[in-house]
């Protein structure tokens, strides 16, 4: 990853946790807390270390209900599949006392390639994009719960 890389990156983790954490909503849903950068790591039983870090997590106690958000500056299809296929399974792996929670996945960037809209509706995740001064919230599908 260059220095534009991480510098693009951080700008779009710093505008979506700002706006998350302003509204304390996402996908229609209200939420208590909103964290970001929260990672972990965890031994398994094999004996081998399980770690990871979610961009921005949303935390609801009374409804037993998270949103779990990674920001891109542009996002693929393979970054819908990676949310979805690993790192929600990692999150309920190192924080297990959140694993019967309803657990949302959202993507907020700058830029979506077509089939990653596509996968986006396939696994029912919601979307946030940058338009002018202020965040939208675009999915016109159903956001899914794991």
């Amino acid at each position: 990853m260059n220095d534009d890389d991480w510098d693009n990156g951080m700008f779009s983790e710093n505008l979506y946790y700002r706006t998350l954490w302003r509204r304390k909503e996402f996908a229609g849903i209200h939420f208590e807390d909103v964290c970001r950068k929260f990672g972990g790591i965890v031994r398994r039983i094999d004996g081998t270390r399980l770690s990871d870090k979610f961009d921005i997590v949303m935390l609801d106690y009374t409804t037993a209900t998270i949103a779990i958000i990674e920001t891109k500056s542009c996002v693929r299809e393979d970054d819908v599949k990676k949310l979805v296929e690993e790192k929600v399974k990692n999150f309920k792996t190192i924080f297990s006392y959140y694993r019967d929670f309803k657990i949302y996945t959202g993507l907020g960037a700058e830029e979506f390639d077509d089939k990653a809209i596509e996968e986006a509706r396939k696994y029912g995740i919601g979307l946030l994009q940058q338009v002018g001064e202020t965040v939208e919230y675009a999915a016109d599908w159903e956001v899914k719960a794991y």
